[in-house]
């Protein structure tokens, strides 16, 4: 990137995971030679991608990086985003994918999506927890529930148990998490952004946050958990109790205020600005 610059190339950044975690991390930010890489990307990047003027509000942001310029930020929104707005509600799709998956076509699924934890032994211990808390949840499911559960994409080597109605959707099997957001009825996640992105269907989610003052302390979040705009949706203690939740649980969440916070646009026309933006500056060199 540094010969670029040098060449008066201009650096465009376009990233996935907007709105929730601080970046760089607590645990990178612990000294200057684990920031090295934000450094990097924060002195020779000249635009940043992203979804809406809060994400220039956490993103690169640092006191031990702050001696360096700022990109700009370029509120576009994500290409990735556009097919999720324009099948959200296309009930052939949905069904296509249920179909592929060996579900109901009449089921209610619930897609279950973790993020990752910065620290080997950290990632084993949440993995082994969701491994106890999904055996318990297939107990009280019946043929009308189906689960989809999405491990992050770092998690490829663990072995999983086989169980009736939970489906393990890994990106081995799975690269792509979108079918399985368009063929949920609810997302189940914990810090993941994820969330951010599932708004977009205007679906209802809950929050599974077993260890949320010990993944504050190693990542740390840039949005407040008991805000209900930031994490819209009931907290869970387990996961069975996602069984339980009534409409009623639903009802103080404002998906469309949540969704209008996180994304300046919400037509799926990402791409198109994207590339107009990206054209623009062609023109300029």
């Amino acid at each position: 990137m540094s010969v670029l610059k040098k060449m008066n190339f201009k650096v465009v950044y376009l990233n996935h995971g907007w709105g929730t975690k601080r970046t760089p991390s607590h645990l990178v930010s612990k000294n200057r030679r684990e920031l090295k890489d934000s450094r990097w990307l924060r002195m020779y990047t000249d635009y940043v991608i992203c979804y809406s003027d809060f994400d220039k509000t956490y993103f690169l942001r640092h006191p031990l990086i702050d001696d360096l310029p700022m990109p700009e930020f370029v509120p576009l929104g994500h290409p990735r985003n556009d097919f999720l707005v324009k099948n959200k509600d296309n009930a052939e799709y949905k069904s296509e994918v249920r179909k592929k998956l060996g579900l109901p076509i009449d089921a209610k699924v619930i897609l279950i999506a973790p993020t990752f934890r910065d620290i080997p032994q950290y990632n084993a211990e949440i993995a082994n927890l969701y491994q106890e808390e999904l055996e318990k949840l297939q107990r009280c499911l019946d043929e009308r529930v189906y689960v989809l559960y999405r491990p992050h994409y770092y998690m490829v080597d663990l072995k999983y148990l086989k169980w009736k109605n939970i489906i393990v959707c890994d990106s081995s099997s799975f690269p792509d998490p979108r079918p399985l957001m368009l063929a949920s009825d609810m997302l189940v996640t914990d810090y993941s952004s994820i969330f951010v992105d599932y708004l977009l269907l205007e679906r209802p989610m809950a929050f599974f946050q077993p260890d949320i003052e010990k993944y504050q302390g190693v990542r740390g979040l840039v949005i407040d958990p008991d805000n209900k705009v930031h994490m819209p949706g009931p907290k869970l203690r387990n996961l069975k109790e996602m069984l339980d939740l009534s409409e009623n649980d639903f009802a103080a969440y404002d998906l469309e205020v949540s969704k209008k916070f996180f994304h300046k646009f919400t037509d799926g026309a990402a791409t198109e600005r994207v590339s107009n933006f990206i054209n623009n500056l062609l023109r300029t060199l």
